[in-house]
């Protein structure tokens, strides 16, 4: 690790090996807390690398309980840390997107800095959140969705939180959760907590093998949005491409950071079931499919955002989401659970 250190205090980035060599004493605990709170501060002051991320997001994923299905999976999910205080819009949105038909692997944890996460509203509404690999896995396979437990699948990261707390300062683990997914997800919409990490988010999807992505902020939110207009960057195979998503295009007013706001799990859980009965405020009935519309898109089951949306609108319109959110319930709590 000491030379990793020299390196980054003398403002150097570091090679794949450098990153491998010292996440590997980190997550094997062969690294003390204060070398690893030292590595995170100077990675920041720094600026991380795209290199060295992706580097770091494969040390981990090496290391990471998977969930192994045939599908191809899609993910939307936020890096959290924007402060929003919204209802769980990433998570409403992904079994949005399962109830029209697309496949979806969730990979979320309990709430860090907001009053409830998407393990915390999934637990509330009926999902168990012990579920196997296994469990998870049949989930995806018969359901269409499945939610991966963050501390479940990701153990070594045990090593990790009691130093990421200690800090009190942002680091290269505020972007990590949504690169790894443990069911290998390579397309998906990624919403980040500042516009200024999106070009990093993006050239790091770009070399972990991303198939089809959007990552997306709208106006200090980790989401698309109907506050105002999202900067974008789709990542397609080896493309990369700057774009904006105005809602407006959508037919979808303007709407109030206000009109999102959420509560504790329970009050979040109890907004999910009437969103996907149909019986929700137009506001967070918009949100919601314009990121699973983006979702629906980017999994490739239709040819633009706009035929996604008209998707995910149509859907919520019918009230029949909730069959689909039901079913997963039942399903889960008849899989098999951890030991």
């Amino acid at each position: 690790m000491k030379p990793v250190l020299e390196r980054l205090a003398d403002l150097e980035d570091l090679s794949e090996d450098d990153v491998s060599s010292a996440m590997g004493e980190v997550l094997d605990g062969d690294a003390s807390s204060e070398e690893l709170a030292v590595f995170l501060a100077l990675l920041r002051a720094k600026k991380e690398t795209a290199t060295e991320v992706a580097a770091i997001a494969n040390a981990m994923k090496s290391r990471m309980v998977p969930v192994e299905t045939q599908k191809e999976v899609l993910e939307i999910v936020g890096t959290g840390g924007d402060g929003a205080d919204t209802v769980n819009i990433s998570t409403m949105a992904a079994i949005l997107s399962a109830a029209c038909g697309a496949t979806v692997a969730k990979h979320g944890n309990r709430s860090i800095s907001s009053k409830s996460g998407s393990a915390d509203v999934l637990e509330a509404i009926g999902i168990p959140l012990d579920l196997s690999p296994e469990g998870v896995a049949h989930c995806i396979d018969k359901v269409g969705i499945g939610f991966m437990f963050a501390p479940t699948h990701h153990p070594a990261m045990k090593t990790v939180q009691p130093v990421r707390r200690s800090m009190k300062i942002r680091s290269v683990f505020n972007i990590m959760g949504p690169l790894l997914n443990p069911a290998g997800a390579q397309r998906g919409i990624i919403g980040v907590y500042s516009p200024s990490v999106m070009t990093l988010m993006a050239d790091t999807l770009l070399k972990l093998g991303c198939e089809h992505a959007l990552v997306v902020h709208t106006e200090g939110i980790d989401e698309l949005s109907t506050v105002g207009v999202a900067k974008a960057i789709e990542i397609k195979g080896q493309s990369v491409t700057e774009t904006s998503i105005d809602p407006l295009d959508f037919g979808m007013p303007r709407c109030n950071l206000e009109d999102l706001k959420g509560g504790d799990a329970e009050y979040n859980a109890v907004v999910m079931r009437e969103l996907l009965s149909g019986k929700s405020s137009s506001a967070i009935q918009d949100v919601v499919a314009l990121n699973s519309g983006a979702g629906l898109y980017v999994y490739g089951m239709c040819n633009s955002v706009a035929e996604g949306v008209e998707m995910a609108k149509s859907k919520l319109l019918s009230g029949s989401a909730i069959e689909k959110l039901d079913a997963w319930i039942s399903v889960a709590n008849d899989c098999p659970r951890l030991e």
